[in-house]
């Protein structure tokens, strides 16, 4: 029979407090994986395997004492939970930890199982990467293809000994395409991925490999540019690549360690009025998407940037006590083997008035990016980025793609310089993302 999440981790709890812990939550999974990979334009190898685990935390005055591992076993939880337990009481006490999170009503979120999802068989995925192939194939015979298939089903419960019992099913199926085009010494190439909790909501694959392969085309022929100062214009992708990392930067764990560059802006314009960037973990079938986060709470909108205001971070129960600030709902897994950290769900931005190509028009000189390397030093909020797929914008028009560039700049000046959002945008699973426009920046070349 198969064993109950919910029950496996409520005996964890009560095994812990029994065993001397003055307060424990257990966090239990059962995930189930179909992978395909292609390497080369062929089918390189497919998964498909059970991944059930749990994880216990255990406190003691303050001490923690953390176990993890696999199988769903109530001998083995309630072993862990005793062994965790056993820790707490020889850890050193944590000064700041007030207490794990009481129980809360929450809201069901609709859409994030899709039992067609589950039905689908490793034949089928296979399958689909035979559609990949030929349908990227059918755009270029010179075309090196590289792509994923991941089809996951999940279930997860969390219990802890203050009453907090919930659990949850998920699903979720995504595609990457990656192309390479070779002509002599000229390379062409370019990356996308599909994402979603339901099969009615992902590209079709072949579609997915089709517009790839034909972006890898376009990327043929990439130039170098004079170094000097340009309008950037980031692609949806661009755009999520850099929010999610100012995103780092804004959850509290970086903060309360001194190794942020947005410490002590919190109610501070960083960014222009065109800004709003909310975090939304209730969107129906958003990848983000939950009921609870990884410590029971229930989730919830918040409201990270008002107007380029910074109105808050991201929190979970133990940096929200510490700072005395209300739970965001944020607590993060890394699965079943990893303790609890903060991480965002669905990022929503706010759009403009202008969709991306009346931008463009309106640039003389600049460069749009489709994707490049953001990695702001987490202290300084300083950028030195590789621009991996864009093009030279001259009046108003896509003039050709770009090689060898960089550009540097700070988090906090980017911000600060958006002149414009886009009214198109990006749905990837849950999450709104715009173009944004952002003012004069250094832009370094070989040409």
């Amino acid at each position: 029979m198969k064993p109950d999440l919910l029950t496996l981790a409520k005996a964890g709890c009560s095994e812990a407090v029994r065993a001397g812990a003055h307060q424990a939550d257990v966090f239990v999974e059962n995930s189930r994986l179909v992978e395909v990979e292609v390497e080369a334009s062929s089918v390189r190898y497919c998964d498909v395997k059970e991944d059930p685990g749990y994880s216990i935390r255990a406190v003691n005055k303050g001490g923690k004492g953390f176990m993890h591992g696999m199988g769903l076993s109530e001998r083995k939880i309630r072993t862990a939970a005793a062994r965790a337990a056993e820790m707490a009481a020889f850890a050193h006490p944590d000064p700041d930890f007030r207490s794990l999170p009481a129980p809360e009503d929450h809201i069901a979120v609709e859409g994030l199982f899709d039992p067609q999802i589950a039905e689908i068989t490793s034949g089928e995925a296979v399958r689909w990467a035979g559609e990949i192939i030929e349908a990227g194939c059918s755009v270029s015979q010179e075309v090196i293809l590289r792509a994923g298939i991941t089809l996951r089903m999940t279930e997860v419960a969390v219990a802890n000994s203050l009453g907090v019992a919930t659990a949850e099913k998920f699903s979720s199926a995504s595609v990457y395409v990656f192309a390479i085009v070779r002509r002599g010494d000229d390379v062409g190439s370019f990356y996308d991925f599909s994402r979603a909790r339901s099969l009615k909501d992902l590209s079709p694959p072949s579609e997915l490999s089709r517009k790839t392969v034909q972006k890898a085309l376009s990327y043929l022929g990439a130039r170098k540019i004079p170094s000097g100062i340009y309008p950037l214009l980031l692609a949806p992708m661009a755009t999520s690549e850099l929010i999610h990392e100012l995103c780092a930067a804004a959850s509290a764990e970086n903060i309360q360690k001194n190794r942020s560059y947005l410490i002590g802006r919190k109610d501070t314009a960083i960014g222009t009025e065109l800004l709003t960037i909310h975090d939304d973990g209730l969107v129906r079938g958003g990848e983000g998407s939950s009921a609870f986060d990884a410590e029971g709470v229930p989730r919830k909108l918040f409201r990270l940037i008002e107007k380029g205001v910074l109105t808050g971070y991201f929190h979970n129960s133990y940096t929200a006590a510490k700072s005395g600030e209300p739970n965001t709902a944020h607590a993060a897994r890394a699965g079943y083997y990893g303790d609890v950290g903060i991480g965002c769900t669905n990022l929503r931005i706010a759009t403009g008035t202008h969709n991306e190509a009346e931008i463009v028009k309106n640039i003389a000189d600049g460069l749009y990016i489709d994707s490049a390397s953001f990695s702001p030093n987490l202290s300084s909020g300083d950028i030195s980025a590789t621009i991996d797929f864009g093009w030279k914008i001259e009046n108003g028009e896509l003039a050709y793609p770009v090689a060898n560039t960089m550009l540097g700049s700070n988090m906090l000046v980017m911000l600060k310089r958006i002149e414009s959002v886009s009214s198109d945008f990006r749905d990837d699973a849950g999450s709104i993302l715009p173009s944004l426009l952002i003012g004069d920046t250094q832009v370094a070349s070989a040409g």
